[in-house]
């Protein structure tokens, strides 16, 4: 279920945010151990440079700040649309989501019972968000940021995937991220262009990210980010 803001403004900037939650019934479901707080810091810090941010927010523990418009959304699927359909009006998109890669293929409508023996759940695999915004014909003159998250940083898929799905630029990190005040990022760019950012608060790297946004905007289109 998508909660979309009614009459929202034009966002400059897009931002997702949290986990997904993948129902296998009305009880139970599968997550990850996403907060949110990365996605919620970069959608606070274009609004401290002046843009209007869209937060799309899965459900993690991390709340929003006030003044800030946000769609909550539950599933991976529920993500991509509310994506899709706002990416057309705004001019950058940052990825920072931890989406599930994998939904139970047949969820129930009650509650599954406990019985003997091991349960076996098949599971199917979820939209992925950014191959579809590569190739929804949509992203010309917008600045896309994805994230790439293993359990040790891995340079080698951060740049695979920086490739593959077309993107401006890639925010590698581990996993020990996950929950933390810190994060020890390297930015990949689509120029080669590669930054370390080395440990700091997850604020600092929101603030250069869209320190990079905003080049782009100004860069590309000769308009200022406010």
């Amino acid at each position: 279920m998508i909660d979309m803001p009614v009459d929202a403004p034009c966002p400059r900037v897009i931002v997702t945010a949290g986990p997904t939650a993948e129902d296998i019934d009305p009880v139970r479901y599968l997550t990850n151990r996403s907060s949110g707080r990365m996605g919620v810091a970069i959608a606070e810090a274009v609004a401290d440079g002046g843009g209007t941010p869209l937060l799309i927010l899965g459900p993690g523990s991390a709340a929003p700040p006030p003044g800030i418009t946000v769609v909550r959304v539950r599933s991976a699927e529920n993500m991509r649309d509310a994506v899709l359909t706002n990416l057309p009006r705004a001019e950058a998109l940052v990825m920072a989501a931890a989406v599930a890669d994998y939904t139970p293929a047949e969820p129930l409508a009650t509650k599954l019972k406990k019985s003997d023996g091991d349960l076996y759940l098949r599971l199917r695999r979820t939209p992925d968000i950014l191959r579809e915004v590569a190739a929804s014909g949509m992203t010309a003159n917008k600045f896309i940021c994805g994230f790439s998250l293993d359990v040790g940083r891995n340079r080698a898929e951060a740049e695979r995937k920086l490739r593959e799905k077309d993107l401006d630029m890639i925010v590698a990190n581990a996993t020990g991220s996950f929950g933390g005040d810190e994060i020890a990022a390297l930015l990949l760019f689509r120029d080669g262009v590669e930054v370390e950012m080395g440990l700091q608060g997850k604020e600092a790297l929101a603030k250069e990210i869209v320190i990079r946004i905003r080049a782009h905007i100004e860069d590309s289109q000769g308009r200022v980010f406010a």
